[in-house]
C-alpha cells in the first residue's frame, strides 16, 4: 500500500510539473530587447575595463517584455511560458510569429525562447550572415540569409529546410546545428552551385573551376 501511494504521488506531481510546462495557448505580445554585458566599473576612483577580456567568454542576452520599449522594437505574438516554472519573464513557447521592424518576420513553433520546431522566416531587409567553410581552401565565405523555412533547433536552422540568400541562391537539404548537412546549393538559375555531404562541401562549380568529392553518393544520386 505504501509503495502504491508513493507511486502514485510521484505520477501526479509528474501530471503537475508536464502542466507547468506546457505554454499559454492564448497569444501575448511581447517586445524584445537585447542587453549587452558591461564588464567596465569604477573600483575606489579607479576606472576599470576588463570588457577586451571578458566579452569572448559571454554574450548578449534576449529579454522579452509586455512593455513596449521607446525604439522601434519587433512585435512578437505568441503562446507564452514562464521562464523559471513558476516565475520569471515571459518566454515564447509554442506558437507565434515577429513582425520585423525592418519588414518581414518569423511564423511558427518556439519553445523556452528560441525558434524550435517547424517554422518560416522571411528577412528581405536585414539580410542575417551565415558563414560557410571551404572544405579545400579553409576560408570562409559570408552569405547573407533572407529567407529560410523548414526545421529549427535551438534557435538555429535544423532538419530539413530550404535557405534563400540575398544574391538569389538557395540551399535544399538537410541542416544540422545551423551548418548546412546534406543538401545542395542552387544559383539564382537553378543551376547547382554546390554539394554538401556530412557537413563538408564536396561539389563547387564555378566559372573558371570545378571539383566533386562526393564520389556519386547515394543522397544525390537520388536528387
Amino acid at each position: 500500500m505504501k509503495h502504491l501511494l508513493i507511486i502514485i504521488s510521484i505520477l501526479l506531481l509528474s501530471s503537475f510539473l508536464n502542466s507547468c510546462e506546457k505554454n499559454n495557448h492564448k497569444d501575448v505580445t511581447l517586445y524584445q530587447s537585447i542587453i549587452f554585458p558591461n564588464y567596465n566599473f569604477n573600483l575606489l576612483g579607479v576606472k576599470i575595463k576588463l570588457g577586451t577580456f571578458f566579452h569572448q567568454f559571454f554574450e548578449s542576452e534576449l529579454v522579452w517584455s509586455q512593455l513596449r520599449g521607446k525604439e522601434k522594437q519587433d512585435i512578437y505574438k505568441v503562446q507564452v511560458r514562464k521562464k523559471y516554472l513558476f516565475f520569471g519573464d515571459l518566454l515564447p513557447h509554442g506558437f507565434g510569429n515577429v513582425n520585423f521592424v525592418s519588414g518581414g518576420g518569423y511564423i511558427g513553433e518556439w519553445k523556452r525562447g528560441k525558434k524550435h520546431g517547424q517554422g518560416k522566416l522571411s528577412n528581405p531587409n536585414n539580410p542575417i550572415a551565415n558563414m560557410t567553410k571551404d572544405s579545400n581552401s579553409k576560408k570562409y565565405f559570408i552569405w547573407e540569409l533572407i529567407g529560410y523555412d523548414g526545421g529549427w533547433g535551438n534557435g538555429k536552422p535544423h532538419g530539413k529546410g530550404t535557405a534563400i540568400w540575398i544574391d538569389g541562391n538557395k540551399y535544399v537539404g538537410e541542416w544540422k546545428k545551423g551548418e548546412k548537412w546534406n543538401g545542395i546549393m542552387f544559383t539564382k538559375y537553378g543551376k547547382i552551385y554546390s554539394k554538401y555531404l556530412n557537413g563538408e562541401m564536396c561539389h563547387m562549380t564555378g566559372q573558371d573551376y570545378h571539383y566533386d568529392h562526393c564520389n556519386n553518393h547515394p543522397h544525390f544520386n537520388s536528387k
